[in-house]
């Protein structure tokens, strides 16, 4: 699947790449965007993924492993 973004939409996923620590290519961060997206509405049933981890605002000191 092609998928072309217009400039705006862009901008908002390289500063999600690198609010998520700009580790992830476009077409990832694009996947995980969406996989979020899906989740959050009821599309998809929400599930920790295992390469993923616990986001940042989950995180504090009784979940400190």
């Amino acid at each position: 699947m092609l998928v072309r973004l217009q400039p705006d939409l862009l901008r908002a996923l390289d500063m999600f790449i690198d609010r998520s620590g700009g580790r992830m290519s476009r077409p990832e961060a694009l996947r995980l965007a969406f996989r979020e997206w899906a989740e959050s509405l009821g599309y998809l049933p929400h599930e920790l993924h295992a390469e993923e981890g616990k986001r940042p605002e989950e995180l504090n000191a009784s979940n400190d492993d």
